[in-house]
């Protein structure tokens, strides 16, 4: 991926003075006086694009005071209905930092000027999420498109920093589909102010040139062709090209910090922390109460979280630094409510009257989160805190946002990541427990009796355990029974059934499962030939699907979890009907996984047994053909059949 693109590194020979320094930092304006017209785009970015990025030009000045404000171009050129929203602009905003003079151009295929974008289409929203009480989040929204294809449309605004941890990162490549025909990046720092910069997706180690006043940096990026989606990839922002940037020393709403080392950014988180773990007596003589009857930590933590999870409920509110600082420990117990830091920091605050030590910890949650960058201390990586117990034979992690998980479980959403720890003595960076293979199982058993007209009853239950246990108990807490029941015929590879009954079962105990249980009737299960019959034994319990095909891949092959499938299923043979033939047991394998099966009889009896092992890993892009191989194997294996007769 680092070779699709040349990167150009630039840096300008400085005139002495300070004007000299205003006129560099807005070197390449007006850059634009090179055509709009989509017959100067070079045929290779029109490849495989849906739009390409003109001009993206970024000039970033910084103020000896820490603020600092950024000069913005960006010019899209939408090519067809599947580009239209690269051209939306989408700004959020918070009372750190605003936008200011907006203007926008639509401009036809030839790069002539159609319209201006008026004032009143910039419409100025709440950015307040569904789940949230409050923010102080807004956001600056157009959402211009024009017709026909392809049309451009080109935007300039203002964006000033008032209190900065982290400069606006350069994403080079803003999507899937898109190309880049030009992109640039320039920041301007006084004399004595640091400059950390981490690429990402490219290697480059800028040359600087200074004058008494500033140092400027800039780098460009020329004809960037459009990347695929492609399955089993790893989270954008981990290879697009792209750079973070932010200060090393900051002061951000009035507390001073430092991104030099890990450590020193969480001695600066803890500052918003550390004197937010208290209660008045009154309370601590309540919590007390809890744990009286307690006689280990263990017992006392799991205890407490219990209590925490019966007071309080998640409600996000996102404001004071950003959104980066809890609320009081004691006001949360007053009110019973508070964001995934306020209730952090809330269960810290119940442990430390018990006495109990544990860890607040930041850590970037998602099914599909990014990898850390470690070698950038930045706090905005992270976009979640749970907390940690440190106990003599293991860690208990507690995930504060949930209302009926178990203490101990961390689902797909915080599982095996990296994190940062965080307490008086600063920040260390560590990783969340990982769900092994033999934890993250479906296990499935069903019997299917068939009757002489060849209809089914067919009766199965079904174990979710690992990382399969979240998603489904979280499937049970949100959907009501008819969206419940509409999830089900997925399992299911036959149509025309009838589902007569349904229920879930769960146990939050170690080791946790949900059992789903379901009773089918099918009146048409088996279909004749003349005298003979197909079963297909996996007809109950699909479960393997063939991967996408995709030809001369790109990007690293990605298998995130690793887990097994293992089905036992019973068919009932009624009398009249007799085995003509049985497929041999199958066993398939290779670095992606193992899959075996077998079909045996017993009496007037067929028991299918299959197991089915995947593997988690990092491939080259020239091993998916061998991962596509694998699984049509598979399912070829997978999908023989039975011969039954009709006697």
């Amino acid at each position: 991926m680092r070779s699709i693109f040349l990167l150009m590194v630039m840096c300008l020979a400085l005139p002495s003075g300070h004007a000299a320094g205003n006129n560099l930092a807005r070197a390449g304006y007006p850059a634009g006086e090179r055509s709009l017209a989509v017959s100067e785009i070079p045929e290779a970015l029109m490849e495989n694009a849906v739009a390409v990025v003109r001009v993206d030009e970024k000039h970033l000045e910084v103020d000896a005071d820490g603020s600092a404000e950024m000069e913005c171009r960006y010019a899209v050129t939408v090519l067809n209905e599947n580009g239209k929203e690269y051209a939306y602009f989408i700004r959020s905003y918070n009372k750190f930092m605003k936008y200011r003079r907006i203007s926008g151009t639509i401009y036809d295929a030839k790069g002539k000027k159609l319209r201006k974008i008026k004032s009143g289409d910039i419409h100025d929203v709440s950015n307040i999420a569904s789940y949230s009480l409050y923010e102080d989040k807004r956001a600056k929204v157009i959402v211009e498109e024009s017709s026909p294809f392809p049309y451009t449309v080109e935007y300039t605004y203002t964006l000033v920093l008032k209190s900065v941890l982290s400069y606006p990162t350069w994403q080079v490549i803003p999507g899937y589909d898109i190309s880049v025909q030009h992109s640039e990046y320039t920041v301007k720092m006084p004399q004595g102010e640091q400059l950390k910069f981490y690429p990402v997706g490219m290697e480059l180690e800028p040359e600087t040139l200074s004058n008494s006043d500033y140092e400027i940096y800039q780098w460009k990026a020329e004809d960037l062709p459009a990347i695929r989606k492609e399955p089993l990839t790893r989270n954008i922002g981990e290879y697009f090209p792209g750079m973070y940037l932010g200060p090393v020393e900051f002061e951000y709403g009035g507390v001073q910090g430092s991104a030099e080392t890990w450590e020193d950014y969480g001695k600066w988180i803890w500052k918003l922390v550390e004197d937010k773990q208290e209660f008045t007596p009154e309370t601590e003589e309540e919590i007390r109460e809890v744990y009286q009857d307690c006689t280990t930590d263990r017992e006392i933590v799991e205890c407490l979280y219990r209590y925490m999870q019966d007071r309080v409920r998640y409600v996000n509110i996102s404001v004071g630094l950003g959104g980066l600082e809890p609320i009081e420990a004691q006001r949360v117990h007053e009110v019973s409510y508070g964001d995934c830091k306020a209730l952090s920091n809330y269960m810290a605050a119940l442990l430390k009257v018990a006495g109990v030590k544990s860890v607040y910890t930041a850590v970037n949650a998602g099914s599909n989160s990014k990898r850390i960058h470690k070698e950038h201390p930045s706090m905005l990586q992270f976009n979640h805190a749970i907390l940690m117990v440190p106990m003599e034979e293991d860690s208990i992690w507690l995930e504060c946002t949930s209302q009926r998980l178990l203490p101990g479980y961390l689902g797909s959403f915080t599982d095996d990541r990296t994190v940062l720890f965080i307490d008086e003595k600063g920040g260390q960076l560590g990783r969340s427990p990982a769900f092994p293979m033999n934890e993250n199982c479906r296990t499935t058993n069903a019997e299917v009796i068939l009757h002489d007209d060849l209809s089914a009853t067919i009766v199965r239950d079904r174990w979710y355990g690992g990382w399969y246990f979240g998603d489904k108990y979280s499937e049970i807490l949100h959907l009501d029974q008819v969206k419940q029941k509409r999830r089900i015929p997925r399992g299911l590879e036959q149509s025309g059934f009838t589902l007569t009954s349904f229920s879930y079962d769960y146990r939050l105990e170690d080791p946790v499962h949900v059992k789903q249980h379901i009773e089918v009737e099918d009146d048409a299960f088996l279909t004749p030939s003349g005298d003979y019959i197909m079963l297909q034994p996996n007809v109950v319990s699909s479960g393997i699907s063939l991967p996408t095909r995709v030809r001369d891949r790109s990007q690293e092959v990605y298998i995130r979890r690793p887990g097994m499938i293992t089905d036992t299923i019973v068919y009932n043979i009624p009398g009249g009907i007799a085995v003509e033939q049985l497929p041999d047991p199958c066993l398939v394998s290779s670095d992606f996984g193992t899959y075996r099966s077998e079909i045996r009889q017993d009496g007037d009896r067929l028991v299918f047994i299959r197991h089915f092992e995947y593997y988690s890993g990092y491939f080259p892009p020239g091993r998916y053909d061998d991962y596509y191989s694998y699984y049509k194997e598979v399912i070829r294996a997978d999908n023989q059949q039975v011969v039954l007769k009709v006697m």
